[in-house]
């Protein structure tokens, strides 16, 4: 798939808060099935699992100790 509708996919399941319905807006869109729900519910928790990982990382490092020295 497509990084960029892989990318529409999961914010168009966001926004409508449905992948079924962010499926069929592809496939109205393009005009052809492109991608199952399930795929985008897939590519949504890779990429929230991603998101989780960066803000955990940003935390830490605002919490270390700072060396000014």
């Amino acid at each position: 798939m497509s990084p960029m509708v892989e990318d529409w996919g999961i914010e168009l399941a966001v926004k409508a808060g449905s992948f079924r319905l962010a499926q069929e807006a592809l496939t109205k869109l393009l005009g052809y099935q492109v991608v199952d729900h399930l795929e985008i519910k897939t590519q949504r928790g890779k990429l929230k699992q991603t998101l989780e990982i960066v803000e955990d990382k940003k935390q830490r490092q605002k919490e270390k100790p700072q060396n000014i020295l």
